[in-house]
């Protein structure tokens, strides 16, 4: 068998393992937030995300499924992550299609302790292995659902991410600003705000609701936002 096929073989697998553990156990899964968020860049909208995040399990048990679809002018994105107890991502699948074309294929799943990644585009294929630290969240350019997993947990400290589209890792820092407030339809909800800085002059702004649901997200340095479109129920 040749190099190639052996890897080729190899990642087939880790994929089919990953679509299996993307199927939540421990019960029935819980909803635990669910909606849409619309995204502007300099006020003008650019696209739009729904999603639905479920909980199994409980305690250190417990594991997250989170998925949907991410809709803007020239791209469509449909994830789906699953996490530990704590946020931790342990499988990731996305494709990535331009009308019926699709452009990108992105699979990972936690191997032997590594985040193994690998991304086909069009041009070829990369793969990649990252040592996940504890507290650690996989967050992409274009998702902002995602952002529910670093409000998992709010104490301010250290907090890795990893963008897998990217193949990158990066260290950055958590910042609990306090209690704030966003308004959604007229409607003004009580938040907690949140601050992700990364390296650079890179940081995202965060308001979550007192359930951990994200309301809305601001990365000032790309003028964008993502608001939800309803208030959590």
């Amino acid at each position: 068998m040749t190099r190639e096929r052996r890897r080729a073989n190899r990642w087939r697998g880790i994929l089919a393992t990953g679509l299996l553990a993307l199927r939540p156990v421990g019960g029935a899964p819980i909803d635990v937030d669910q909606g849409s968020f619309t995204i502007t860049v300099g006020g003008v909208r650019t696209g739009r995300e729904t999603f639905v995040i479920r909980r199994s399990g409980a305690g250190t048990d417990a594991g997250y499924l989170a998925s949907g679809t991410a809709l803007y002018p020239d791209r469509r994105l449909a994830p789906a992550l699953t996490t530990d107890a704590t946020g931790v991502p342990t499988t990731f699948v996305m494709e990535v299609r331009s009308g019926t074309q699709r452009t990108a294929r992105v699979s990972a799943q936690m191997v032997r302790g590594l985040f193994s990644v690998r991304v086909q585009t069009a041009t070829g294929e990369s793969m990649r292995e990252l040592l996940l630290r504890p507290r650690t969240v996989l967050l992409d350019d274009d998702l902002f659902a995602l952002y529910y997993f670093v409000g998992l947990d709010r104490r301010s400290g250290a907090i890795s991410v990893v963008d897998p589209r990217r193949g990158i890792q990066t260290a950055g820092a958590l910042a609990d600003i306090g209690p704030d407030s966003v308004t959604i339809g007229g409607r003004v909800s009580g938040t907690e705000h949140l601050r992700l800085v990364l390296p650079g002059a890179d940081h995202r702004e965060l308001w979550c609701d007192s359930a951990g649901r994200v309301l809305r997200v601001d990365i000032p340095d790309r003028q964008l936002t993502a608001l939800r479109d309803d208030v959590p129920r």
